[in-house]
């Protein structure tokens, strides 16, 4: 299983500068326009076939566009399902992101 993590934890997770890998699910049109600083983009339906660019030892944390997305939920299950042990899903993706006023890349 995995947990779910809040834009305002997630930002101080990247402020402490713990080490995290954050993972943007979308699409890589979506990522071009705008990504959570130093987020890397594997689409969802990439994640089996790129596991290995996925560092298992760190905390893994995927996102999407919003909470009615669905990218990031199935991304965190195929994570898990592949043996990932500390998988985030960071529901509220980049609307809650640019809600909290914080910053994009």
């Amino acid at each position: 299983m995995y947990d779910k993590i809040s834009a305002e934890e997630l930002k101080k997770k990247m402020e402490r500068g713990e080490d995290i890998l954050v993972i943007d699910v979308l699409s890589e049109e979506s990522y071009r326009n705008r990504h959570l600083p130093g987020a890397l983009n594997i689409p969802y339906k990439e994640i089996a076939r790129r596991k290995d660019e996925i560092d298992a030892d760190k905390e893994v944390i995927v996102y999407c566009n919003d909470k009615e997305c669905t990218a990031s939920p199935i991304a965190a299950k195929k994570l898990v399902k592949l043996g990932f042990k500390n998988v985030k899903d960071f529901e509220g993706g980049l609307k809650e992101w640019e809600e909290a006023g914080y910053d994009f890349e």
